[in-house]
């Protein structure tokens, strides 16, 4: 029996006998697939899914939270929580889910994301810890996974395919935590010397975070994000970016944030502290971090940062490390009432300089070994409005900005307008903002959402972005205007049953490949629309499908193209959630250009969104058994089958794809096997 018949047999006996989906919000499943799509990059949200995670074991005491607690929880804006302590000092103590509702901005949407982190307990002596509890209320929390893949024979890797990942993470009462992240990618060395490197792991990580609950202190040793304003002058870690959820419209300065990303860049490295100061905080970071770097030979600068975090063979072992980035900076804010006003400083210095690019699309990209930003930030809440923006300046007096207005005008309505101005000339290597990029550089633009409850079961989410690039960008050779829309419908028949349509339509900017010798590019826009239906439904005794069917199409001077896609989820999950079960099916087929990229349900800190493309199908099979109380062990197998074309480049690196020629082989068959397991001891 070949592989793509025992295959589709298995899918059928676990469908029969149930799977349970891993619980993840529509939002990071948006978040996760858009993010894929615009710079097929993979992003790790491992610090939020920590945060949540704190939570679900140690409940928010809703009723003597206080501000600074408050602003820890990411759905919740400054409007809602200002309301919520007005509504506490008014109303006295909260006793449900249900009085929740009576808060104006708290809608049935957000109570639902709230209710599994808090709790109404109306007893404060639960807040107090005695010595004794210390030892005993530490929770260990420890991540071990195992991936592999196949490895061809002539590949020029120094190590095993196998992939693996050890996390651990200690944690008591979100004021002393500490924690160390080990990974070896695929085709990296682990127990023999490579090069000048030494055996182990290719990428360590750590941190020990300590925090008073009286004076807000917080100081971090190790590994490290920055989160200050908008993003305009620094943002490490995830950035959300467009989004139809009002969730994700107003972004909250959370400060000093510990690493718990395996992703080998985009953190600081050092020492970071903050503090209050009657109505001040006061930030200050130091940071020293390697980086990976291609290097100009002859001169000794540095042509690219590299940022996938791959050291797999000579070449890739040679640029491991070899560039070091101090930064050194803080930030002052002002606090009154939930507004703050705050501003914000850096100053970075390379180890060797940056070369000056010869594309001219980067002609005003940062060179040389130093850079500098400063900012100001600010967040005022005025009744039902937020208001909040920053405006940032470089070392060459380069002006960027960006200002937002949030609106709550009536229960359930949200409206959120932002405009961006980023100058051509402005630099910011730790900038992650709101714009087509995500970088605040050569890009003006306006934003506008909106969600509404059309009634108790119906809401309407749109948003509407349009932008202009004042000076070139890569395969885009000529100042070029782009915009995008979409709209979705949402039918809840229940807390476990959805049925949503959303419609995307979006004109972006593009080279025209040169037919003719005079080899100047022309631009055109591509017309891409994109039209998606997802249906969820729970069945009872444990189990749900989920469906969903969509289409798009690319318009562009060459022709038109479309591409479709259906994938069937069924799930299982038993009584006490001791036992789950996931399976999906997915049929597709579409060009490159119209490709799809789709969530798959994964292991705990671990996301998966993998591209489709061509004629094919795409099954997976994801387990989850919990042991010996509360250990927990996942196991993922999956599949794909498509028309490949044979070539002797390594399976283990993604390409993009070739068109066919003569010396190509074209086959159809199933990819070798994807098997991942992980286990979670918390103790």
């Amino acid at each position: 029996m070949n592989h793509s018949y025992l295959l589709l047999i298995v899918f059928l006996l676990i469908t029969l006998n149930g799977y349970n989906q891993t619980v993840v919000s529509e939002e990071e499943v948006y978040e996760l697939e858009t993010l894929k799509s615009q710079a097929d990059l993979d992003h790790d949200f491992s610090d939020r899914e920590e945060l949540l995670s704190y939570f679900s074991r140690h409940p928010l005491y809703i009723n003597f939270a206080t501000l600074k607690q408050l602003n820890r929880i990411p759905f919740l804006n400054e409007l809602q929580i200002k309301n919520l302590i007005i509504y506490r000092k008014l109303g006295g103590l909260i006793i449900s889910q249900y009085e929740l509702q009576l808060i104006e901005g708290f809608d049935r949407e957000v109570v639902e994301k709230l209710t599994p982190y808090i709790d109404f307990s109306t007893d404060r002596n639960k807040q107090l810890i005695t010595t004794p509890e210390l030892i005993k209320e530490g929770k260990n929390n420890l991540v071990i996974r195992v991936a592999g893949f196949n490895k061809p024979k002539d590949s020029a890797f120094l190590g095993s395919q196998t992939k693996l990942l050890v996390k651990y993470r200690y944690n008591w009462r979100n004021r002393v935590s500490a924690g160390f992240t080990l990974e070896k990618d695929a085709g990296e060395p682990l127990l023999k010397k490579s090069l000048n490197q030494t055996r182990g792991f290719d990428f360590y990580s750590g941190f020990i975070s300590l925090g008073s609950p009286t004076s807000n202190t917080k100081v971090i040793i190790g590994d490290y994000h920055l989160r200050f304003g908008q993003g305009m002058e620094i943002w490490s870690g995830y950035n959300i970016g467009r989004t139809i959820f009002a969730s994700g419209y107003t972004r909250k300065s959370q400060g000093i944030v510990q690493n718990s990303s395996a992703m080998e860049n985009g953190f600081m490295r050092g020492l970071a502290a903050t503090t209050n100061i009657k109505q001040f905080t006061v930030t200050g970071f130091f940071s020293a971090s390697p980086l990976d770097a291609r290097k100009d030979s002859t001169q000794n600068q540095i042509r690219s940062l590299v940022t996938d975090g791959l050291h797999r063979d000579s070449a890739e072992m040679s640029r491991k490390h070899n560039t070091m980035l101090l930064s050194y900076g803080g930030r002052v804010a002002y606090n009154f009432d939930v507004s703050s006003i705050g501003l914000n400083i850096i100053k970075g210095i390379y180890s060797i300089p940056l070369a000056e690019q010869t594309s001219l699309y980067k002609k005003y990209t940062l060179i040389g070994k130093e850079f500098q930003n400063l900012s100001i930030d600010h967040r005022i809440v005025m009744g039902k409005i937020i208001l909040s923006g920053e405006t940032a300046i470089d070392q060459k007096n380069s002006i960027s900005m960006i200002q937002n207005i949030l609106y709550q005008p009536t229960y359930g309505t949200t409206v959120f307008i932002s405009y961006r101005n980023y100058s051509v000339k402005y630099n910011a290597p730790f900038g992650n903002c709101l714009g087509e990029s995500g970088i605040p550089q050569n890009e003006r633009g306006l934003f506008a959402g909106l969600n509404v409850f059309l009634s108790s079961k119906l809401t309407l989410r749109a948003f509407t972005d349009f932008y202009h690039f004042p000076w070139l960008k890569y395969r885009i050779d000529a100042p070029s205007s782009g915009s995008e829309q979409q709209i979705q419908l949402e039918w809840k028949l229940n807390k476990q049953s959805l049925l949503a349509l959303r419609l995307t339509v979006k004109d972006q900017p593009l080279n025209i490949p040169v037919v003719d010798t005079i080899n100047i590019n022309e631009v055109e826009n591509l017309h891409r629309l994109n039209i998606r239906l997802t249906g969820r439904i729970a069945l009872g005794s444990g189990f749900a499908l989920q469906s969903r069917g969509e289409w798009n199409q690319l318009q562009q001077h060459s022709g038109t193209t479309d591409g479709k896609l259906f994938l069937q989820d069924i799930s299982w999950n038993s009584k006490r959630d001791k036992f789950s079960i996931t399976a999906r099916l997915a049929l597709f087929s579409t060009s490159y250009d119209n490709r799809f990229y789709t969530y798959e349900s994964d292991h705990r800190f671990a996301f998966s969104t993998p591209m489709l493309y061509g004629e094919g199908k795409r099954a997976y099979l994801f387990g989850k058994i919990k042991i010996f109380g509360n250990q927990t062990l996942t196991l993922k197998i999956g599949s794909s089958f498509k028309r490949t074309t044979t070539n002797n480049t390594s399976s283990i690196i993604q390409t993009t794809p070739t068109d066919d020629n003569n010396s190509s082989l074209n086959t159809d068959s199933w990819s070798p096997l994807e098997i991942s397991a992980q286990l979670i001891i918390k103790f």
